[in-house]
């Protein structure tokens, strides 16, 4: 039994079999050219159980767990896809198995930035077609979550 720490808890929360199952379902298309990364990428989604909401740092709980968490996502060898792909087929799956209507919760979230330098914040869009006289730039995040009326 693993044990990893769930921040929002404060305690401990066992993985037990059932975490496990769950894990080889959502991996089981994910595969990369190079096995250690699937190796990795199942140990990290098993660190940051816990509570997936929270940031890299403190799902990781603690700097090397951290650090290996950001070079696995920056590794030119495992790309996006290759890492969302056994998740977007489990879905795919989910919704296949399911007989009823689904929801589609959606949100729209709207981050304002400011810095001296608006390049130093990123690509982002920008307030009123440019930047205001404060030199804040915006960025929007929708965000949709299907659930399922059963």
């Amino acid at each position: 039994m693993i044990s990893c720490r769930a921040p929002n808890r404060g305690g401990a929360v066992p993985m037990d079999g059932a975490t496990g199952a769950w894990l080889d379902r959502e991996l089981a298309s994910s595969s990369f050219v190079d096995e250690r990364l699937s190796k990795r990428l199942r140990k990290l989604l098993e660190q940051m159980e816990g509570d997936m909401r929270e940031s890299t740092p403190l799902a990781c709980q603690g700097g090397a767990n951290t650090k290996a968490a950001y070079r696995f996502f920056s590794n030119d060898r495992g790309s996006e896809e290759e890492i969302l792909t056994g998740h977007f087929e489990a879905t795919h799956g989910r919704f296949a198995a399911t007989t009823g209507p689904i929801l589609l919760l959606q949100d729209r979230t709207e981050f304002t930035y400011q810095r001296e330098r608006g390049d130093q914040i990123g690509m982002t869009s920008r307030v009123n077609g440019g930047k205001d006289k404060a030199g804040r730039a915006r960025l929007i995040l929708d965000s949709e979550r299907p659930i399922s009326t059963l």
